[in-house]
This record gives structure tokens, C-alpha cells and sequence, in this order.
């Protein structure tokens, strides 16, 4: 073997952060096609292997950055979107009814009355119960545009 064959054998060997992140993503993704008939009829879901799974990588791996929420609080909010909307994807996919007002009643109560009261229950209980503040600004795009020192009558 020549010295060029062993560097390439060698960097081919090589893993970069890339390299490991897109493999992890290539063996969830294959997981996640794989899982749906492995598990058939056993009472597991695909999020339960995923998070058994999660929980065993950083309990085995001591070098991962600590997955707390709060430490990151950007990527934490990116990637529960995309849970959302993965989960509605899905859920949306997995309907198989057809489109009438009759077969929809249920949904339409549960949209139009069950949501709104829990959105307002966890809302009130994470105001009152836990001392949050409700976010405001993240709902009025008045409310979020950058702040002026003079008053209202003197800004132009």
C-alpha cells in the first residue's frame, strides 16, 4: 500500500460533526420507515422507541452537549415547530373520512370550542400557577415593533 492509499483510506475514515449528524438523520429516517412494520401490534409507538432511543445515546455518549430546553432556547423552538407540524402532517394524512359537514361535526366542535378552552386553560394556569407572563408581543406586530423615545404627537 502506498502512502496516498493510506490517506485516503484514512480520510474516508474520518467523521466530522456533518458527517455524524447526517448519518444519525439517515438511520432515524430509515427507523422511522422501518419501525411501523416492526413493531405491527405491540402496544409501542414509533415517539416512545425514538425517545428510548434518545435517552439511551445521551446516557451512553458523555461529549453531547447538554439537550436541555432552556440553554437553547432558539434551536428548542425550531424544532418543536417542526414536531407540530411533522405531527399534524401526519395526523392529517392518517384521516380517511370523506369531506362533509355530517362525518366532520365532531372535529369542528373540537376545533371551534375544546381548543380555544384549552388554549385558555394552560394559558391561565401557566400565568397564574407557574408566574409566567403572557407573550403579548408575539402575537401584535404593534406591540413588537421597536420602541421610540419621543411621544406620539412629537414622532414623525
Amino acid at each position: 500500500m502506498r502512502h496516498t492509499d493510506s490517506l485516503i483510506l484514512t480520510a474516508a475514515l474520518e467523521f466530522t460533526d456533518d458527517t455524524l449528524l447526517f448519518a444519525a438523520i439517515g438511520v432515524m429516517t430509515l427507523a422511522a420507515a422501518l419501525l411501523p412494520r416492526l413493531l405491527g401490534k405491540l402496544p409501542i409507538s414509533i415517539p416512545m422507541v425514538f425517545l428510548a432511543a434518545g435517552i439511551i445515546v445521551f446516557a451512553l455518549i458523555p461529549d453531547l452537549p447538554d439537550p436541555h430546553p432552556s440553554d437553547h432556547p432558539d434551536i428548542t423552538l425550531h424544532l418543536t415547530e417542526i414536531c407540530v407540524l411533522v405531527s399534524l402532517m401526519g395526523a392529517g394524512l392518517a384521516i380517511n373520512r370523506p369531506l362533509r359537514w355530517k362525518t366532520w361535526s365532531t372535529t369542528w366542535r373540537l376545533l371551534a370550542i375544546t381548543m380555544p378552552l384549552s388554549i385558555a386553560a394552560v394559558a391561565v394556569l401557566g400565568w397564574v400557577g407557574l408566574g409566567s407572563e403572557p407573550p403579548a408581543h408575539s402575537f401584535s406586530p404593534r406591540l413588537s415593533l421597536p420602541r421610540t423615545r419621543c411621544s406620539p404627537p412629537r414622532c414623525r
